[in-house]
């Protein structure tokens, strides 16, 4: 093993024991919904950007770079929380892959993540939106991920997704929402066209819940609105997580958005 790898395994094993200060799911969810604070969220994609590299979605960007290490780092704001993965300090509740995962990811990761949060801080769990799928007690986890839906629960609802997202289409998870709007957005470097997503969004946008599936760029556009008075939540991609609710319960929805209703749903592109 080369000396440069030697450190860097032997600074993150000692990492190891740090634990942030982070709720939990339970905790995070229900502080969401109690709340009118804005969401913003970190995973393993936007601590590569902020890394230097490319992700699958979004090319590295220097200006997404430090807006991204700003937001993680600055200390507690009044109405903005900041998500970070609970599996950050443990992946005890996670499937055994997805803990696989994480404990590989931080064998040489941990130090970053003690690099860029703010240890005064108290973040909630980023993986709120991935609440179920990845997770051993399917009951707890099943909870957690109806209380999330129950978040848009009658009211009128923005979505602002990527192209390829379509997040609830041919399902019913808006369906319990009073009304949906969209902005479709590029899928990939979605960042590039920031500034005309932002006046796009500043446009449109009234007093809907807006909810904001883009990936790295979501987590700048949710503080940006936020710091215009607004409220904005980065909600990732559900889709994942309510078609392996729907597999494992076998429900058939009576009601679920079709491709036409969801082009209907289209109030403006930035593409």
């Amino acid at each position: 093993m080369k000396i440069t790898t030697f450190f860097i395994h032997s600074v993150n094993k000692v990492l190891q024991s740090f634990r942030f200060h982070i709720m939990g799911t339970d905790e995070t969810i229900t502080h969401i919904l109690t709340t009118n604070d804005s969401i913003v969220r970190y995973g393993d994609g936007e601590m590569a950007l902020m890394l230097g590299h490319d992700i699958h979605f979004q090319r590295f960007d220097v200006s997404l770079k430090e807006r991204l290490a700003e937001i993680l780092g600055m200390p507690e704001c009044k109405g903005l929380k900041v998500g970070i993965p609970m599996a950050i300090n443990s992946t005890e509740e996670l499937k055994k892959q997805a803990a696989d995962f994480w404990q590989e990811n931080l064998k040489t990761g941990k130090m970053h993540w003690v690099r860029f949060c703010n240890w005064k801080k108290i973040y909630i769990n980023s993986s709120f939106t991935w609440c179920y799928v990845d997770y051993d007690d399917k009951e707890k986890a099943l909870q957690s991920f109806l209380k999330v839906i129950s978040l848009w629960d009658g009211k009128d609802v923005l979505i602002v997704e990527g192209e390829a997202s379509k997040l609830g289409v041919n399902n019913g998870l808006f369906m319990n929402a009073k009304s949906v709007k969209r902005i479709i957005c590029p899928s990939k470097n979605a960042y590039d066209k920031y500034e005309e997503i932002l006046e796009k969004i500043k446009i449109l946008y009234h007093d809907e819940l807006l909810l904001i599936s883009l990936g790295p760029t979501a987590t700048v556009l949710a503080y940006d609105i936020y710091k215009m008075g607004k409220r904005a939540i980065d909600i990732g991609h559900l889709n994942n997580e309510y078609k392996e609710y729907l597999e494992d319960l076998k429900i058939k929805e009576e009601k679920i958005l079709s491709e036409n209703e969801y082009q209907n749903q289209i109030i403006g592109k930035v593409l």
